[in-house]
């Protein structure tokens, strides 16, 4: 009887484990020294200088992520992510919306979306994909984004430290 209720709590034990993902909530700020030349903003505004100092603060409550990002001076850019596995539409005021779905592969967030965008070219699809890590410590956010369009496809790594 005991082998068989120890065997149940460390069965449960490694289920409970299994299910606990990172909290990404706090404040980030962008560390220049550990992060692709280039990257800001999550690797969502590649391509602006790396010297702007980045920082995102985010509310990440269930399966609701909140990120507010400010490069710089600049006026700060609010994404709301749900975090379901179902398909989601963000609004761009780029044009384009961003339809996307999210999922969790171990600790590691993944977003996987899809934006059309017209161009001078035609109609262009760009492809993302961002995967969030926490350090084990959780003091180390660490942002991969995968951009891939007619040009290419282009990998870019942030690295946030909290604040």
């Amino acid at each position: 009887m005991k082998r068989g209720t120890l065997t149940l709590c460390f069965a449960i034990g490694v289920c409970v484990l299994a299910l606990a993902v990172p909290n990404f909530s706090g404040t980030w700020v962008g560390d220049t020294t550990k992060s692709d030349p280039g990257a800001a903003a999550g690797g969502r505004a590649v391509g602006q200088p790396a010297s702007l100092e980045s920082i995102m603060i985010v509310k990440h409550e269930g399966d609701s992520l909140q990120v507010d990002t400010r490069l710089g001076d600049r006026p700060s850019v609010q994404v709301k992510y749900r975090l379901d596995g179902n398909e989601h539409t963000l609004p761009s005021e780029r044009g384009g919306d961003l339809v996307y779905k999210s999922k969790w592969d171990g600790e590691k967030l993944v977003i996987e979306g899809m934006r059309t965008v017209a161009s001078p070219f035609g109609t262009t699809e760009i492809k993302t994909k961002e995967e969030w890590m926490l350090s084990d410590n959780g003091q180390v956010l660490t942002v991969v984004t995968t951009t891939s369009d007619l040009r290419g496809d282009r990998t870019q790594k942030k690295v946030y430290n909290k604040k």
